[in-house]
This record gives structure tokens, C-alpha cells and sequence, in this order.
């Protein structure tokens, strides 16, 4: 018999501020970090997660994005980067029940502004589009509220 207080595990993403303004000669421009507020799930059961963020410009090859947990800071994890990814695997961690959240953020993500195809004086977004899957114990897609942020503006 299911517990009827346990909902399913949903997020929602959003940013930590207003996104940042960066430069198209930069080959190293911060963006706004990201949140996810996971809520939801059989309160204390363990899950195995993975983030996906695809951007819509390069990143930064110099710095590697973190993840970590507002409940346990020093259990951070660091990315898997590609030009236009970062994938975050093996996120260890509880569900944490109807009407409580666990807040994952995502800082020291850089984009590269030289790369950007904007025609100048445009300006443009540059967003992040967010995936959340279950790892462990059974693998699944978990919606997510403000999947696709814009996390920085592009100026001249």
C-alpha cells in the first residue's frame, strides 16, 4: 500500500539573481548560478541523480562547474563539461518528502563570449536548459518547473 502523503519527485529551476550582463571579447564570463528546488518522494528514501544543463553557447574551457546541496555543502560534485554541456552523475542524496525541499546549486559556470554569433551591436540571451534524471534505484526523467533559464545578457 502507498503511503498517500508521498507525492512524486518534481523540481523547479530558477536562477540566483538577475542574469549576468557579459562581454562578447571575454573567453571566461560568469553566469548566474542556477537552482534546483527538488521536492516530493518518500521522505528520507536514498536516490542517485543526474543534472544535465545544455547552454546555448560555449562554455568556458577553464573552470568546472560544482554542484553541491544546501543540506550537506561539503558533499559538492564536480562536472563533466563538454562545449555546450554540463552533466553533473552520481549526486548522492535523500528525497525529501511532501512539503519539504532540498535545494542543489550550480556555481562557477563560464561562458566563453568570443565564441558567441551574434552580429554586433546585437545583444542576446544566453540560456540553460535543465534535465533531471533519477540514476538509482530506478532509473526516470523528473519534471522540472523553469527548465530553460537565462542566465546571462550578452552586450557589445
Amino acid at each position: 500500500m502507498t503511503n498517500p502523503a508521498m507525492t512524486a519527485l518534481a523540481g523547479t529551476v530558477r536562477t540566483v539573481g538577475p542574469p549576468i550582463s557579459i562581454a562578447r571579447a571575454g573567453t571566461s564570463e560568469p553566469t548566474a548560478d542556477l537552482e534546483i528546488v527538488l521536492t516530493g518522494g518518500a521522505q528520507g528514501s536514498p536516490v542517485i541523480l543526474r543534472v544535465a544543463i545544455e547552454y546555448n553557447m560555449e562554455l568556458a574551457a577553464q573552470h568546472t562547474p560544482v554542484l553541491s546541496d544546501a543540506a550537506n555543502p561539503a558533499a559538492s560534485v564536480r562536472a563533466t563539461t563538454s562545449s555546450r554541456s554540463t552533466v553533473f552523475s552520481g549526486i548522492q542524496t535523500s528525497e525529501p518528502g511532501a512539503g519539504v525541499a532540498r535545494i542543489f546549486r550550480i556555481t562557477n559556470t563560464r561562458i566563453n563570449g568570443t565564441q558567441i554569433s551574434y552580429a554586433p551591436p546585437s545583444t542576446g540571451p544566453i540560456s540553460a536548459m535543465v534535465q533531471l534524471q533519477r540514476e538509482d534505484p530506478t532509473p526516470a526523467a523528473i519534471p522540472l518547473a523553469g527548465a530553460t533559464q537565462t542566465v546571462a545578457i550578452l552586450h557589445p
